[in-house]
């Protein structure tokens, strides 16, 4: 199965994007974007297939999924809704320059080490989606100020985050078919 592209659509004066969602069902299509996506899931129930592993998410659940990195959510029950906030970022572009900042650094190296994604850990989810509600309400410099802080504080557990998926496709080959036979087993007709 080969993934579709999909193009976040970002505002161009920004560079960190949050969209909420209040929807029947999530995008429905095994996907990639170029941009890191963290997904605070504040209602819904199902799977998340990411690349080569499926994970069980319920409400409350926080993800990072990297940078082009295969991914689909499912429901668990048609019909029921689903409601999340997703904070895109790249690390292409304006917050690459500050990447060359020592102060900064640190916290640019944490999020290229995630490229393979990982499950917030639980003893941080009140702080995490406390940072995401303030980063929904902010604009501008105050957003850029608390994504860093955000940042800090996942780069703290560091240690303890396990990644999503044992798959890191070079470059090259994000292009190419995604073979799921494995998932696609554990998920039957579902895709």
């Amino acid at each position: 199965m080969k993934p579709v592209q999909f193009k976040v659509p970002a505002p161009q004066d920004k560079s960190i994007y949050i969209q909420e969602d209040v929807l029947d069902k999530f995008y429905p299509y095994m996907h990639r974007h170029e941009e890191y996506q963290l997904i605070w899931i504040k209602e819904g129930i199902g799977q998340l297939l990411v690349d080569d592993n499926v994970h069980e998410f319920q409400p409350g659940d926080i993800f990072l999924l990297g940078t082009n990195q295969a991914h689909v959510f499912k429901s668990f029950f048609a019909g029921d809704h689903v409601r999340s906030i997703s904070l895109f970022f790249s690390t292409k572009g304006a917050l690459s320059t500050m990447a060359t900042m020592p102060e900064l650094r640190n916290l640019l190296d944490f999020v290229h080490k995630c490229q393979r994604g990982f499950r917030v850990p639980p003893k941080l989810h009140a702080e995490v989606s406390q940072y995401i509600e303030v980063l929904q309400k902010s604009d501008f410099l105050d957003q850029l100020v608390n994504f860093f802080y955000l940042l800090k504080t996942l780069s703290k557990v560091f240690t303890e985050l396990e990644p999503l998926s044992g798959v890191q496709l070079p470059k090259r080959e994000i292009s190419k078919p995604f073979r799921i036979e494995k998932t696609m087993s554990i998920f039957g007709r579902a895709l």
